[in-house]
């Protein structure tokens, strides 16, 4: 087993899990998200139902197709991962460089509103998407392997989920 092979399962399946935390966050809370929709990013009414939808359907068929382990499945969902990102992460910026207030609802309900920091975990994630389908090889891992991966994949689950408030930890820790 190669230490890249091993970096880039722990990246794929740390994607998968942020896609499957992220849509059922999404379907746990689905009338907030469907109204934050409409409300913050101004989707018009009658296509936030469609588009609740679609998003929730999108972020499940990525997360599935990235577990499946068909390398040109896996592949495919890598870019259309790394594609739906970009549009969130670009979504985000124009709303914060615009001065807007936004609440996303990314991985379920967040009161806080969005900052910059929002988008630098979502610029590490798209990294991770654009490294796992570069490097990307259908080379088995043992168990071993896995076990190591599992490790590595919650604890960057972790600090990504809670990226803002580690941040604000690390930046303030020392004053």
């Amino acid at each position: 087993m190669h230490f890249d092979v091993l970096i880039t399962v722990v990246l794929i399946h740390t994607i998968g899990f942020l896609l499957v935390i992220s849509s059922f966050g999404k379907i746990r809370h689905y009338n907030t998200f469907h109204e934050n929709l409409i409300n913050a990013f101004k989707v018009p009414a009658p296509f936030g139902q469609a588009l609740t939808i679609l998003l929730i359907t999108v972020e499940l068929m990525l997360a599935v197709l990235l577990f499946l382990g068909k390398p040109q499945l896996i592949i495919l969902s890598l870019h259309f991962s790394t594609l739906l990102f970009t549009l969130f992460t670009l979504i985000i910026t124009q709303k914060l460089l615009s001065h807007q207030k936004v609440v996303c609802n990314c991985f379920g309900v967040n009161k806080e509103n969005l900052t910059f920091l929002d988008v630098v975990r979502n610029v590490i994630i798209i990294a991770f998407c654009l490294i796992s389908s570069t490097n990307y090889s259908s080379e088995e891992i043992s168990l071993v392997g896995y076990i190591i991966s599992s490790f590595m994949m919650i604890n960057l689950i972790l600090i990504l989920l809670n990226f803002k408030s580690l941040t604000k930890i690390l930046l303030y820790s020392g004053k």
